[in-house]
């Protein structure tokens, strides 16, 4: 399957040893990536990872650009990783 535009796909070995890496990397904390969510849907090997990035969030193309009025909204933000088991 190829990866729509603005999408990109990473294989590993397995669901759960891409699990274990991503969960390692955002729990390190060197990237500016932090986690908000996780969810695994049931009966399936299937998670959904919620992430924000905290330089996005903050910056000021930001803070002009997309969340300019008094009430705030970046919490509209989150990117999305999905894990699931490829069926070869």
């Amino acid at each position: 399957m190829k990866p729509a535009p603005g999408q990109f796909r990473i294989e590993y070995l397995s669901y759960k040893l891409a699990v274990e890496a991503i969960e390692k990397n955002l729990a390190a904390g060197n990237t500016g990536a932090m986690k908000v969510y996780r969810i695994n849907i049931p009966g399936t090997e299937q998670t959904l990872i919620g992430t924000r990035y905290e330089d996005l969030c903050q910056g000021e193309y930001q803070g002009l650009e997309i969340d300019f009025k008094d009430i705030r909204s970046t919490a509209h933000l989150p990117y999305e990783i999905l894990v699931q088991e490829l069926n070869t």
